[in-house]
């Protein structure tokens, strides 16, 4: 979220059951929906996991979760890493699919080969054979008990002992039509729909659907680009990855009709002889994994091939009728993906907004921009009847009305959960799972969630935690509280002492939030939170919040004293506010800056004795206190005065450079004659250090900046 852009996580979970089955940077797990308990695992050697990341660790909370904790990436952009390509890029690897208690899986995956252009082009001429990561596996498992049932592809060996398919490449998971598993693969440059056995893998059949202008081995982006048959109106429609979507007659297997993205630009390619591999784009760039969906006579596409090879033509929306004419297209700008059709209209997910366009000719029919308090989306939503879910960033989750568009709810996720984040929505057996590069949550519905409740007791901790978490979901904080303040102090002892710890954060939490509303809840609030605090970090968080609620009522003397204490006696951790964290003197220092320039000139009196009174009161030994009030009151004459001081101390003791620094931290801030003063100071410690060239361009400033007096302090003109 740092570079504005949201996120939208590759990851994606199937069901067999009661079983939820997903892939994270170690293999392929499957837990139980209920519980999260794990039931089985395929942990392959030398897993993305083992080579980016450590500390896995289970939490649970919510319904349950599971970390997938990763290292943070080191490079200068998450588009470029590695690990950026295999949680938000390869579209391949997560694909998945379930059929009559069997899984079918992409293996043999690897996403953390380099995909630019130079490596390409440099072995392009080179003997070498197909590298490992231009083939892969198609895998079918028992879902219950993950044991491998079948595979077909992987690396060509002698006659005898290859698979059937080896050295092909499978673009995406197969779909099951007529008891027969279509799937498309690359093998030898050359695009096949394969129709194989459920029970064994064998080919039964296969179509040629397209042709690539260059071997996979040397287009590495194009192996990330998800294409999985889709069957619809008697077709089955194939996405290639080569800018073609392929209808085929569903029973004669013969081609009905082709679509092509990108016209065929063979002028350029023989400009840059035929060297055309696609480019790595940021993400979100191109548009995320997207079946084409057929509705009525329409199909929508959202092609991943877009931007072209030449970056000439832009991603786009684009519509069909059923015989594979162009209807519409809509420009992609910053759309990330396409939630699905809901009664004759296309619903897309932008990072701004949700729209709708119809489908008969794109004109759009409403648009709702996300407010400031949902911020970006983060992952894919789910449609519940006329309700479509989004997830957003710090664990928000918007309920829009896909008839109208209007947000109706806002909900959250608890913040003291360990994992806050959502990720991509499913709904599966009345529960709500998300799925994000993180972790896993699962959520009850809440008419599941009051029949259990119904059989508990109200004290029992299990419903008093679930019960209160999902008020403050609903933004019902007042009424968590009256639930919390229920239970007895005696009656909470006899809990688990992890119930205990949860409850009291999670009243922390809603007393938090209660602190920052009106003022008669906030008083009533602050105090409860006195109350509640055990260490000096949260009685100087409680500190902060009754600053503001002070500078809100009008005791600007009281907040200011708060601030200063932020300043004279510093803490280590971070204090954070909306989406910024800063350290505590950088905190005080902005909000005292903020009062005193919000605060009429004839009432800022109090507020410049108190500053002078802290400056003056510090010890004159307390060397590290004194530096932090010099930086954090520097936009203060008394915090400039003792800035010189020290600047004077460091010259005198021959720390030129430290010097230095503070005198031109009194020029950028000071009053006027403060810089006029800096100005010569280290003007002439420059000159005693026979260094002229510097002195001179001091003295040079002295003569010739406007915003100085014309008579400095001991008298003398400054020109």
């Amino acid at each position: 979220t740092e570079s504005r852009r949201g996120i939208l996580p590759m990851s994606q979970a199937v069901f067999s059951g009661n079983l939820m089955i997903y892939r994270d940077l170690a293999g392929i797990k499957a837990r139980d929906l209920t519980t999260g308990e794990l039931a089985w695992q395929h942990l392959p050697e030398n897993n993305i996991e083992s080579r980016l990341v450590s500390n896995t660790a289970f939490s649970d909370s919510t319904l349950w979760q599971e970390s997938n904790y990763v290292e943070d990436y080191e490079f200068p952009s998450l588009d470029h890493h590695p690990l950026g390509t295999a949680l938000f890029r390869d579209a391949v690897t997560s694909g998945m699919t379930v059929h009559e208690g069997r899984l079918y899986t992409i293996e043999r995956q690897n996403p953390l080969e380099s995909l630019s252009y130079n490596y390409y082009w440099q072995r392009q001429n080179s003997a070498q054979g197909k590298p490992d990561w231009a083939i892969n596996e198609l895998v079918c498992r028992q879902a219950t008990t993950g044991r491998r049932l079948w595979a077909v592809g992987g690396p060509e060996l002698e006659p005898l002992f290859s698979r059937s398919l080896a050295g092909a490449y499978f673009l995406g998971p197969p779909t099951l039509f007529q008891n027969q598993l279509l799937v498309l693969a690359d093998l030898g440059g050359e695009i096949n729909l394969y129709a194989l056995s459920p029970s064994t893998g064998e080919p039964l059949w296969n179509q040629l659907v397209a042709a690539a202008g260059r071997p996979l081995a040397e287009d590495p982006v194009r192996r990330m680009w998800r294409c999985q048959p889709v069957i619809a109106n008697g077709q089955i429609l194939c996405p290639t990855g080569v800018g073609w979507l392929v209808a085929l007659d569903a029973y004669s297997h013969s081609v009905s009709w082709v679509y092509r993205y990108p016209p065929h630009d063979t002028q350029r390619r023989r400009f840059r002889s035929g060297y055309t591999m696609n480019s790595v784009q940021p993400l979100l760039q191109r548009w995320g994994p997207q079946l084409p969906l057929a509705h009525g006579n329409r199909i929508l596409l959202a092609p991943p091939e877009l931007p072209d090879e030449f970056n000439s033509i832009q991603p786009s929306l684009v519509c069909l009728d059923e015989h594979g004419k162009l209807v519409w297209q809509e420009q992609k700008r910053d759309a990330m993906y396409v939630a699905g059709v809901y009664e004759n209209r296309a619903i897309v997910v932008t990072r701004t907004a949700l729209k709708a366009y119809s489908l008969d000719d794109g004109a759009p029919i409403w648009e709702t921009q996300f407010t400031e308090e949902l911020g970006l989306p983060y992952g894919r939503g789910v449609g519940m009847s006329d309700q479509y879910l989004l997830p957003f960033a710090d664990g928000k989750l918007g309920q829009f009305h896909l008839r109208s568009g209007e947000l109706q709810n806002v909900f959250s996720v608890p913040a003291h959960t360990d994992f806050h984040n959502l990720g991509n929505l499913e709904i599966q057996n009345g529960r709500l799972v998300s799925l994000s590069a993180e972790s896993i949550s699962v959520f009850p519905s809440v008419e599941m969630e009051r029949s259990e409740w119904n059989q508990l007791g109200k004290t029992n901790p299990r419903r008093v935690l679930r019960e209160t978490q999902l008020m403050v979901s609903q933004g019902k904080h007042a009424e968590a509280l009256t639930v919390l303040n229920s239970i007895a102090p005696d009656e909470r002892a006899k809990w688990a002492s992890d119930d205990q710890n949860k409850f009291r954060s999670l009243k922390w939490d809603v007393l938090m939030q209660l602190a920052a509303s009106d003022d008669a809840v906030s008083v009533t609030a602050l105090g409860q939170l006195r109350e509640l605090a055990e260490t000096e970090s949260e009685r100087r968080t409680i500190d902060r919040f009754a600053a503001a609620h002070l500078e809100a009522t009008g005791d600007v003397g009281a907040a200011v004293r708060i601030y200063l204490n932020d300043l004279t006696h510093p803490a280590s951790e971070l204090v954070s506010e909306g989406d910024k964290s800063s350290r505590p003197d950088v905190f005080a220092s902005g909000r005292l800056r903020r009062l005193l320039e919000k605060t009429p000139v004839d009432g800022r009196a109090a507020i410049h004795q108190a500053i002078e009174d802290t400056v003056n009161g510090v010890a004159a030994e307390s060397f590290k206190t004194r530096d932090q009030l010099a930086l954090a009151l520097s936009f203060h004459p008394a915090g400039c005065r003792l800035q010189e001081q020290l600047a004077n101390e460091a010259a005198a003791a021959g720390r030129i450079t430290e010097a230095a620094l503070r005198y031109r931290r009194i020029v950028s801030t000071g009053l006027p004659e403060q810089k006029a003063q800096a100005l010569v100071s280290v003007a002439e410690m420059y000159d005693s250090q026979k260094a002229s060239e510097e002195a001179l361009s001091y003295w040079s400033q002295l003569a010739t900046r406007n915003d100085l007096p014309e008579q400095l302090a001991d008298g003398a003109n400054r020109r």
